[in-house]
């Protein structure tokens, strides 16, 4: 068997033997790296610790004390969330749950979910963290696939595309759940130390309005209690300075129900607008700018590739509005 040479951090070089999984190379540097390697970044593509490597890959060994082995944590966390809906909501639909910068988000259908329902799932994702179940990597044929997820419309979609290329898949077993996922994940459910649920929202298959309405939970995790109640009192003190909150307090402007999104300026507030507008076109007017003007409503589909559509839409901050089958915000 031929060997195959990975680049590491420090630039260095090393052989394994052909067929050697991130693991492997990590028990190759030493033991205890190898018993603490959690996944790997694989030519900066968080993957598995399963994963083989390839020749001329560069190599990251994560574990417990790297950068991205939060990001791993909360993609596990939003596996508990997805188990613990489907042991309280059996039918529930599953379609993508990945980690995001501040926690997670799962995306499912077929059952109706508000704030409400967010403690008696969460009181069912503790117990699930506390059985402490193996996290465990399987490889399932397509056709295995198919047949698991055959009233899943949503699964069915990713093993026709991103899936499409491969011969086997992987699933991620806890207990007696499982989910098509390409991973990494913690060893184990009792290695999330802390998680909240956050929210409640909607979005839409794929990001494109023409495809089905899905319910989005969002929550967080992380190693500790401590770590997320420091995350908790940031977040409520950021709602304190939203400036949302601040310039209806301060009766600056408004933003009545019956035009979300819109501002409405009060005197105060109008008059601290036309002075920054006014301090605006001078500054433009010294450097040479031509002042113009563009439509505030345009085709929903220009605040897409941004991000700006879903972000907004969640926080009901944008104005939707169809005409003759297009979408407009």
């Amino acid at each position: 068997m031929s060997d195959v040479t990975v680049t590491l951090p420090d630039g260095s070089e090393l052989s394994v033997p052909e067929g050697s999984s991130v693991e492997d190379v990590a028990y190759e540097i030493g033991p205890g790296l190898g018993s603490d390697t959690v996944a790997g970044v694989v030519d900066g593509d968080l993957v598995d610790k399963a994963e083989e490597v390839a020749d001329g890959d560069r190599l990251v060994i994560v574990t417990e004390g790297s950068d991205e082995y939060l990001q791993v944590l909360r993609h596990s966390a939003a596996h508990v969330f997805a188990q613990a809906l489907q042991r309280r909501h059996p039918e529930a639909e599953l379609t993508i749950g990945p980690p995001t910068d501040e926690g997670f988000y799962y995306d499912v259908a077929g059952v109706d979910l508000d704030e409400s329902d967010l403690d008696g799932i969460e009181a069912e994702m503790t117990e699930i963290i506390e059985a402490d179940y193996d996290i465990e990597r399987v490889e399932r044929s397509r056709e295995a696939a198919r047949d698991i997820y055959a009233d899943n419309e949503y699964k069915q979609e990713i093993l026709e595309t991103e899936a499409a290329d491969e011969e086997t898949v992987s699933f991620y077993v806890q207990d007696d759940w499982q989910d098509l996922c390409r991973g990494p994940h913690v060893d184990s459910t009792g290695d999330i130390g802390a998680m909240k649920l956050l929210n409640v929202s909607s979005s839409y298959w794929r990001g494109d309005e023409e495809n089905d309405t899905l319910t989005r939970v969002h929550g967080t995790a992380f190693e500790s209690e401590a770590d997320l109640d420091e995350f908790i009192e940031r977040r409520e003190e950021a709602k304190e300075r939203d400036h949302r909150k601040i310039g209806t307090e301060m009766d600056l402007f408004s933003v009545p129900d019956h035009s979300p999104g819109c501002v409405h300026f009060h005197p105060d507030g109008m008059a601290i607008r036309r002075e920054l507008e006014e301090y605006i076109r001078e500054k433009n007017d010294e450097l040479g700018y031509d002042e113009v003007w563009t439509p505030e409503l345009n085709k929903a589909e220009l605040w897409k590739p941004t991000g700006h559509y879903d972000t907004f839409t969640e926080n009901g901050e944008m104005f939707n509005w169809e005409q003759d089958d297009t979408e407009y915000g």
